[in-house]
């Protein structure tokens, strides 16, 4: 699968401090939580918002984004804490 994604979608694997600090600093509470290593994460320079994960097993988890879903991802503001519980299963998907 990472081979398809790199050759067909051009997607680009980043290291955590690449991804926006809000975005990596979630991730890692989440991971810490579930106890599991910090998941790979890829990049696919599309402007349509879009992100999904996959993986067999925990150490082996993935994130998909594309660039047009980091630029909706601001850093949190005045958000209801209802948006960053609803955003939790789907993270927790990878694990």
């Amino acid at each position: 699968m990472d081979l398809s994604l790199r050759w067909l979608l051009h997607c680009r694997w980043v290291e955590p401090g690449e991804l926006p600090a809000h975005l990596r600093a979630f991730v890692e509470r989440v991971a810490a939580k579930h106890r599991i290593r910090f998941p790979r994460f890829g990049i696919i320079e599309d402007g349509a918002p879009n992100a999904f994960t996959y993986g067999h097993h925990p150490s082996n988890a993935r994130i998909v984004v594309t660039r047009g879903i980091l630029e909706l991802l601001d850093p949190p503001r005045s958000r209801p804490s209802s948006h960053t519980r609803s955003a939790m299963p789907s993270i927790g998907t990878c694990w």
